[in-house]
């Protein structure tokens, strides 16, 4: 079973670790008179500082955590499996961090042998535990939603019109995920090891998710209206409602679509050429 694929976008893994930081502050909080080793502390000066380190430590291991587990799975599909040991050892990392500054701190806390390790597993397991089965649960319901919007869209195209071109796209293991109109689709976006291919549907703009590389993507659309216009985008040129230049650089304006695509210079000339005048402005 993959772990969900919402789940490993970097924006959705920068939304859990701040959710992460705001829940465990709640907790221990809540937590704290109830527990003979819990020192964190914003209101005992003489612990303000430690704890803010602490916390500040805390917050880099966690974002270095999901720094490396973004850089891994762009070499492998991620299993459900192998997420969950991925956060257990990030758990036991932050245990083990907590322990070595009770210790380095030399911190007076009765029984700061077998009751802090108890202690510190238990509050550690509950503050991880719970936001990351919200967030894989969330993941899961995201992925379920983009299967629902594509299965909609696959059921609108049973039918295209006559002059309507339906292109099948394939992940990164030859498995058919979504076929849409080529006249549908507004841009395509490269996400690490992923695309994030973005369409019209019932009159709004919807999007998917795809395992596979933009350059597969870029051999699959060869001679079509998509036209790669940067490292990391791929767009409709038939959607481009304007093209501005300024200092040297160029944006596309879609219609439909709130969001400027950047241009690069080696593909400046080619998206030039495939643009009419008319959407051609020049800003200062």
């Amino acid at each position: 079973m993959d772990a969900p694929k919402s789940f490993l976008k970097k924006g959705f893994l920068i939304k859990i670790t701040v959710f992460i930081l705001l829940f465990s502050i709640a907790f221990l909080n809540i937590y704290k008179p109830f527990s003979e080793t819990l020192w964190l502390s914003v209101t005992k000066r003489s612990l303000i500082l430690p704890s803010l380190v602490f916390y500040l430590l805390a917050l880099t291991l966690v974002l270095a955590s999901k720094f490396l587990l973004v850089r891994h799975q762009k070499s492998r599909v991620l299993s459900m499996r192998a997420l969950v040991l991925w956060l257990i050892a990030e758990f036991f990392v932050l245990a083990a961090t907590y322990i070595a500054f009770t210790f380095l701190l030399g911190l007076n806390i009765t029984g700061a042998g077998p009751t802090l390790l108890v202690h510190t597993t238990y509050c550690v397991a509950l503050i991880m535990a719970i936001p990351y089965s919200i967030a894989i649960l969330v993941g899961y319901n995201e992925d379920r939603n983009e299967e629902i919007a594509m299965l909609r869209q696959r059921l609108d195209s049973i039918t295209p019109a006559a002059d309507a071109e339906l292109i099948d796209f394939r992940d990164h293991t030859g498995v058919l995920r979504i076929s849409l109109k080529l006249d549908d689709i507004c841009f395509i976006e490269s996400q690490d090891n992923y695309v994030n291919i973005h369409y019209m549907s019932a009159g709004r703009v919807a999007h998917y998710l795809l395992r596979c590389s933009t350059s597969e993507l870029e051999g699959l659309l060869n001679g079509s209206c998509i036209m790669r216009c940067h490292r990391s985008y791929l767009v409709n040129v038939n959607r481009i409602s304007m093209l501005r230049h300024a200092k040297g650089r160029a944006d596309i304006v879609l219609s439909d679509v709130d969001k400027e695509i950047p241009v690069s210079r080696s593909y400046y000339r080619s998206l030039l050429e495939a643009t009419t005048p008319d959407k051609q402005v020049r800003r200062t």
